[in-house]
């Protein structure tokens, strides 16, 4: 991506520091937002941001978060129903949770685990028990 848009940019020769929150809190956004929503290059500033990960600073009238790069790339894996995407934290898809929740032996599946999951952890506080 050629940076030529930068010679356009309203914030051509301001100071750097006015476009990082984390030096000045909400106020310095805020008003780094403003310089932004008069740029002719906003678009290409903001294109520039995501294309480069760009993690600090407002770029393009966005914050890091409003880019979505604030914890780095989005952690998943694969739905244990279908394999497709979902949140590192969730187990299934919204579709699979729903066929999952509804389907008699899959339920009965989780019951199980869910009473073996119980007794383990019966056992291991027992042990805790006597042993300290």
């Amino acid at each position: 991506m050629s940076g030529a848009w930068r010679e356009e940019a309203a914030c051509k020769g301001m100071d750097p520091d006015g476009f990082h929150p984390s030096i000045g809190g909400t106020t310095i956004a805020a008003n780094a937002k403003a310089v932004c929503r008069s740029c002719p290059v906003m678009d290409e500033c903001r294109a520039y941001a995501i294309a480069a990960k760009e993690r600090l600073g407002i770029w393009g009238g966005t914050s890091p978060s409003e880019r979505g790069h604030t914890h780095g790339p989005r952690r998943t894996s694969p739905c244990s129903g279908c394999g497709g995407t979902v949140a590192r934290t969730a187990r299934w898809c919204p579709t699979c949770e729903a066929e999952r929740t509804t389907d008699p032996d899959v339920a009965a599946r989780a019951a199980k685990r869910e009473r073996a999951r119980v007794r383990s952890a019966k056992y291991r506080e027992s042990q805790a028990a006597e042993t300290g």
